[in-house]
């Protein structure tokens, strides 16, 4: 099955199942679990160090040129619209998405997925349709998450420059953001976790003969999502560059 096929059926599949709700709440709850409870801890940790490293380095350009309102500025450009949902996505797809394309490939050689289609179960309801939804809810919330952090990191780091309370941190922070920026962020975090999914599901469905097509379809997988990540975080940039300015 190549690609735009699967697409297809997945979407015939949603409109129909959909109708009769019938999408399995367990396996995707499940997916959510794994995709964003588990990801909190390295999460956190890689924004709450990038917040600390773009305020300490803002700090050090910033105030020799130009106000230092414009650190906030740096925070909404490189935190909220693109370092958030790029680093985010690029880290449930070395997690969720190479183990979704080796379990689904475990499977189909396994001929569970076969299995399912004698019960006259669809695979790609109870198989694709809860993972493709689990991953782009735990992105979105993976992002809140990352950026909460992230701006804790940098308020932190900013108090050792010039201390200030946290609330007019935040307020700072807010008159240098807008609904747009947001809307690029959950745009892209959306669009990266949807695309992850159905491609690492994809490929790992695909892998039909013996054990060792698993890590074939596990590197064409990852490196046609990671393209796709690459792909619409510069489409996001470009529809900012295009409208903002």
């Amino acid at each position: 099955m190549n690609f735009l096929r699967f697409i297809y059926f997945l979407f015939l599949d949603i409109k129909k199942e959909a109708k009769e709700h019938k999408i399995p709440t367990n396996v995707m709850l499940d997916q959510i679990y794994f995709t964003g409870v588990q990801a909190l801890p390295i999460i956190g940790i890689i924004s709450l160090l990038l917040g600390a490293i773009i305020i300490k380095e803002g700090h050090a350009y910033v105030g020799k040129f130009v106000d230092q309102s414009w650190i906030y500025k740096i925070i909404v450009s490189i935190m909220i619209r693109d370092a958030a949902p790029f680093i985010t996505a690029l880290i449930v797809l070395s997690r969720s998405g190479i183990a979704m394309a080796t379990e689904l490939g475990y499977m189909s050689i396994n001929k569970e997925v076969d299995s399912l289609r004698i019960m006259g179960i669809s695979p790609l309801t109870y198989i694709v349709m809860p993972r493709i939804i689990g991953v782009s809810i735990s992105i979105i919330l993976l992002v809140i998450y990352f950026l909460l952090i992230g701006i804790i990191g940098g308020y932190i780091v900013t108090n050792i420059f010039s201390p200030i309370p946290f609330w007019i941190f935040m307020e700072k922070l807010s008159q240098n953001m807008d609904i747009f920026d947001l809307s690029i962020m959950f745009g892209k975090a959306f669009l990266s976790g949807f695309l992850i999914s159905l491609i690492c599901c994809f490929h790992g469905l695909n892998a039909r003969h013996s054990f060792t097509e698993i890590p074939q379809r596990n590197i064409k997988a990852f490196a046609q999502s990671a393209f796709g990540i690459l792909g619409i975080n510069f489409t996001g940039i470009a529809i900012y560059l295009v409208i903002a300015t």
